[in-house]
């Protein structure tokens, strides 16, 4: 039988470490499995710790935009969305813009091939997000994280960014999406991968592309 722990921290403690609750819970149970498995033979430390991963990428549940399945597409590496979080979902409205390329565009040819059972079509926009003239795709993405808590929204739209904060919705970019396949093991190098967006022909915030780079040498 599964032993479930329950912590109750101040904010203030989460403020202190710079950490946020995901990654609090993270390192806590690797502090744990190191803790529990100490003078046990190497592979069954490797077990737990894979477990630990195995239970945080469950936890994840994500909403996506049209430009992280863009990016992701020309560098072939879409299959990140499956194999970071326990299920994604895709707006109608955001598989109607990413097919609206040319049949030979990789989204296209994902969203057609595979990316087609995770389109989302009854949403509904909220009247608080149509209220900032975003396109239909982000106001979708938004919208449903909005009235489904605990999803993140996957999107690099600055504007729908700000808006995301403004009512408090988690997000993320895709820049975020390969740090983590960097930290979860399922990439090698962030540098390569970025790299690859660049020759892609896809332009990227340079402030976001150096903090990418920073933080991905931390995770070497």
């Amino acid at each position: 039988m599964p032993l479930h722990v329950t912590l109750d921290l101040p904010d203030e403690v989460l403020t202190a470490l710079k950490t946020s609750p995901e990654k609090f819970v993270h390192e806590m149970r690797i502090a744990a499995a190191v803790k529990w498995f100490h003078g046990f033979p190497y592979r069954h430390f490797n077990q737990a710790q894979a477990s630990s991963k195995r239970n945080l990428c469950v936890s994840r549940l994500w909403v996506v935009n049209a430009s992280p399945i863009i990016s992701l597409a020309k560098i072939q590496k879409t299959y990140l969305l499956s194999r970071l979080c326990q299920k994604f979902i895709i707006p109608a409205g955001v598989a109607e813009e990413v097919c609206a390329g040319e049949a030979i565009d990789p989204a296209r040819q994902w969203i057609d091939s595979e990316g087609y059972q995770f389109i989302y079509k009854a949403l509904v926009i909220d009247p608080l997000i149509e209220s900032w003239d975003l396109g239909r795709g982000e106001s979708e993405v938004l919208s449903f994280a909005m009235h489904n808590p605990g999803y993140e929204a996957i999107i690099d739209d600055r504007l729908a960014r700000t808006c995301a904060n403004s009512f408090k919705i988690s997000v993320r970019g895709t820049i975020g999406i390969i740090l983590l396949g960097k930290k979860s093991g399922e990439i090698r190098s962030v540098r390569e991968v970025l790299k690859e967006l660049n020759e892609s022909g896809l332009r990227l915030d340079d402030q976001l592309i150096s903090k990418a780079l920073e933080l991905g040498g931390e995770l070497e």
